[in-house]
Parts: structure tokens; C-alpha cells; sequence
């Protein structure tokens, strides 16, 4: 993966400027770039995102807002289609109070930014609670950052809730080629008999940032995700059961984080 290369066409497209300004922003202000554009850039040839999606902590929404209003984008300019732009859908699991969305006003109109702030102050804990594995990425003024590179490369994921709105934005994966499992199973590469605690793959598993994570650096920048971050731990919402090598998932009814 050319993180560089796939960072540049990206503020390229969506009008941004030097990808070195947004990587400065990005790092004066916390955000990062999550959703579509980081699942993209590892497979450039498969979609372009309709959207970017900013996420940001409260103390850091300011700055990246007028940065983003700066490259001549506002809240009140329209696209003349409202169909015929994405746009994830965002609720209250996520938003902590806001979400922004920003419309080019240039030759354009369709370039639409989205500014998420949601209810943790580290926006990468947010990234873990994504509808399924598949968008569990994110890019940094560091670099790019794959929470399940053993599926995700392998365009594979694992679905982590099931509301309408969940459902509606896998369904949009699926539609470009990517298998998303509601139960993960042998498609997600989980061996038979295996020992859950020992099993990279186990779902059951708590998970760690630094120590799970697939990082691909900005040219320049250190190649060790333990320089820019600290650990953050997570586990899926799935219980295995080892003597009957079944894997089910948790109750997830409405409002299960």
C-alpha cells in the first residue's frame, strides 16, 4: 500500500490542499480520517469513497472545522441531487453531540465532508465500535491503521451490530465486493479445535492496538505505532465455544455499544 500516494489523490479529490497541511492539521488537532477513504486506500483499485469522514475530539473541532470551511466548504450548500452523493450514516452510539456536514462550494458541489465528534476524548476507541470489522481503520498524520489486517486484506469482515442503519451501511460494502459475516466463521480463517486464547483469529480475543494492528507509516515517519500512541484494548461483541468450535454472537439489541 502507497499510503502517500493514496493520502495525496485523496486531498487532490476532495480539494484540500498540500496533503502536508491536512497531515498538520491532523496532528494539531487530534482528527483522523476514518470510514470509506481509510478501507479505499488500501484497495484503490476496488471503490472510491463517496465521503470523507473527520473524526475529532471536542477540543480539537474548531481548528479542523475552519481548516475544512478554508478549502471553500460550508454547512449550507447543498448538492443540486441529494441522491447522488454517500453519506455514512451516523447516530447517537457515536456523536457525542455534533456532526457537521460540509459541502464543497466550488465547481463540485458533491464533495461532502463529514466532522464527527464522538463520546470518547481518544477518537480511536470510537473506530472499535464501528458497524463491522471491514471499517475498522483509520488514517493519522502518521500513517494508516488496519484493526483487523487478517480479514480486512483478505476483503472480509465481521458485522458487530444489527440495526437498520448498521445493516444498511454493510450492505453498501457487500455491493462492492466485500464479504461481511453476521457470525464470524471458517471465512474469517478460525481454525477448527482451535485454543481461543492462543488464536490470533478467536474473536473472543481482547485485541490491542500496538500489538494487533497493521500500521503502514507516512514516508518519513517512524515505523513503530508504539512512537505515536499508547495501547488501547478491545474485544468483540462474540462468545466461542471451544468444545463445540461454535461461535455466536452476543445479544446486540438497540443501544448495545
Amino acid at each position: 500500500m502507497d499510503i502517500d500516494k493514496q493520502f495525496k489523490a485523496l486531498c487532490s479529490k476532495w480539494a484540500l490542499g498540500k496533503p502536508a497541511n491536512v497531515r498538520e492539521m491532523m496532528l494539531s488537532t487530534g482528527a483522523i480520517l476514518t470510514g470509506s477513504a481509510a478501507l479505499a486506500v488500501m484497495h484503490p483499485d476496488r471503490f472510491e469513497p463517496g465521503d470523507l469522514d473527520f473524526f475529532v475530539a471536542s477540543s480539537g473541532l474548531d481548528a479542523l472545522t475552519r481548516f475544512v470551511v478554508k478549502a471553500g466548504y460550508d454547512l449550507t450548500h447543498k448538492p443540486p441531487h441529494p441522491d447522488s452523493y454517500e453519506a455514512d450514516v451516523w447516530d447517537d452510539e457515536y456523536c457525542e453531540h455534533l456532526v457537521l456536514d460540509l459541502f464543497h462550494q466550488g465547481p463540485n458541489p458533491t464533495l461532502k465532508i463529514n466532522i464527527v465528534v464522538p463520546h470518547e476524548e481518544n477518537v480511536i476507541e470510537a473506530v472499535t465500535r464501528f458497524h463491522s470489522t471491514l471499517v475498522m481503520n483509520y488514517i493519522a498524520y502518521y500513517g494508516h491503521v488496519c484493526l483487523y489486517p487478517e480479514w480486512t486484506n483478505g476483503n472480509m469482515g465481521a458485522a458487530i451490530r444489527n440495526r437498520d442503519s448498521d445493516l444498511a451501511g454493510m450492505e453498501k460494502y457487500r455491493n462492492r465486493g466485500y464479504t461481511i459475516v453476521s457470525v464470524p466463521s471458517d471465512i474469517l480463517g478460525i481454525p477448527d479445535g482451535h485454543d481461543c486464547v492462543n488464536c490470533p483469529s478467536c474473536p473472543s480475543n481482547k485485541r490491542g492496538l500496538l500489538r494487533s494492528a497493521m500500521f503502514t507509516p507516512f514516508n518519513g515517519m517512524k515505523k513503530t505505532l508504539r512512537k505515536y500512541e499508547e495501547e488501547i484494548e478491545w474485544a468483540l461483541p462474540f462468545k466461542c465455544k471451544i468444545k463445540t468450535n461454535l461461535i455466536v454472537q452476543a445479544d446486540l439489541g438497540e443501544g448495545s455499544g
